[in-house]
Order: C-alpha cells, then structure tokens, then sequence
C-alpha cells in the first residue's frame, strides 16, 4: 500500500499541471511565458514583502521551500482563475491574471506562518548568507 504523503503530493502536482496548463490554454502562453510570470511575481512578492532588502531578497531568492511555498498559492489562485473564466476574452483574462497574480499586492496578502520563513531561511547554506 502506497504511503498516503506521496498520494496526496502526487494528487497536488497533478492539480497544479492540469490548471498550468489550462491558463497556458486561456492566455496562450507557452511554458516559458508562464514559468517567467510566476517567477516574476515572486521576486516582486519578496522585493515588496523584504521592502527591497536586497539581502533578505536573495536569501529567499535560493529557498526550494519559499518557491515550493509560492507554487501551492499559485496554484490556488489558478484554480479560482479557471473556476471564474466564464467566457472572458483573452485580453481581459490577462489582464485578470496579471492582477490576480500580482506579486506587489500579494505581499500585503499572504504569506509564510513563522514556522515556514524559519525553515525558508534555515535550508539555505550559511555560506550563501554572510556573502
């Protein structure tokens, strides 16, 4: 019997494929576009969350758990974009999910309980941090 972590991790990146892929679909977006997006959001999440703190900014920069963090929110909010597209034209998708998206405004929303930026900031080497 398989383990129930590795069904659920499983279950959640084939969620996050299948709405990837269907905002791919919408905007007409190939992969680049997308993961660049998603990438640019969250560094405008952590330059506006840091306030430009360019130190703590790329110190999250290089943590697999902030991303992996970033990712699961994403996809949170492409589920509610794809739930809610009732026939939107692509113009005003985009325009929907770059707002919907935004880092900037994101950074006031959401983010990481202390137990989770403690982790984000502890996997990185120590090396990394005092450069």
């Amino acid at each position: 019997m398989k383990n129930t972590g590795q069904l659920n991790r499983r279950a959640r990146k084939e969620r996050a494929l299948r709405l990837k892929y269907r905002v791919m679909e919408v905007l007409r977006w190939t992969e680049v576009d997308f993961g660049e997006f998603q990438y640019s959001q969250g560094m405008a999440w952590l330059r506006a969350y840091f306030l430009d703190d360019s130190c703590a900014v790329g110190i999250m920069e290089q943590s697999r758990t902030f991303w992996n963090w970033w990712k699961n929110h994403w996809t949170n909010r492409d589920e509610s974009f794809v739930q809610n597209l009732n026939y939107l034209s692509r113009g005003v998708a985009l325009q929907v999910y770059a707002e919907l998206h935004d880092g900037r405004i994101l950074s006031g929303m959401i983010y990481p309980n202390r137990v989770g930026m403690k982790a984000m900031i502890n996997e990185v080497e120590p090396e990394t941090v005092r450069q």
